[in-house]
């Protein structure tokens, strides 16, 4: 897909785009990159939302009823670093920061050692459909190079996401798959 190609392109990083699915983040798309350095993300895996930046991205607009839905939902999470935001109270300003830049970072809250950051993919305002990511090592890239690459590279690239149609269509394809399997 050239929309994920240009971000590796331009990060030397795998990027990713996601959803949420019944409280997780589901990677829907993966492109990597040479050298790709530890675990593969692919597409179907989930994560915890509240401790990626995928994740994060995605969850940014929610009230705090859907927020505490969520940490309910993984109140014995796999993955748990000193990084971790566990509790609303941690979680809040964080979000709230994401919503006014436009970008979510993990600093090590997944996984020690690895850094991320990502754009929400809107479907309008405070409407978040998807989200578009990179990970990185820590020692790669710092927090102020990651706040860059969100700026820079997902920013515009979440934007040109809600026109791409490969990213629409995939998108339709797991909602109409997913509501085939509810109505089952």
């Amino acid at each position: 897909m050239d929309l994920l190609k240009g971000v590796v392109e331009k990060t030397n990083c795998g990027a990713h785009i996601a959803i949420l699915d019944s409280g997780e983040a589901l990677y829907l798309l993966r492109e990597e990159a040479a050298g790709f350095f530890g675990a593969r993300i692919s597409p179907g895996k989930t994560q915890v939302p509240h401790f990626t930046a995928i994740g994060k991205a995605l969850i940014c607009w929610f009230d705090d009823e859907q927020l505490q839905e969520i940490l309910d939902l993984h109140q014995k999470p796999k993955n748990v670093t000193p990084n971790s935001l566990t509790t609303l109270e941690q979680l809040k300003p964080d979000l709230q920061t994401i919503k006014e830049k436009e970008y979510a970072i993990d600093n090590e809250e997944h996984q020690l050692g690895v850094r991320c950051v990502a754009a929400p993919i809107y479907a309008g305002p405070g409407k978040v459909i998807a989200s578009i990511g990179i990970s990185t090592k820590k020692e790669d890239f710092s927090l102020e190079q990651l706040s860059q690459i969100g700026e820079k590279i997902l920013k515009p690239a979440a934007k040109e996401a809600t026109s791409t149609p490969a990213i629409i269509n995939a998108l339709k394809r797991h909602y109409a798959m997913r509501n085939n399997h509810r109505n089952s």
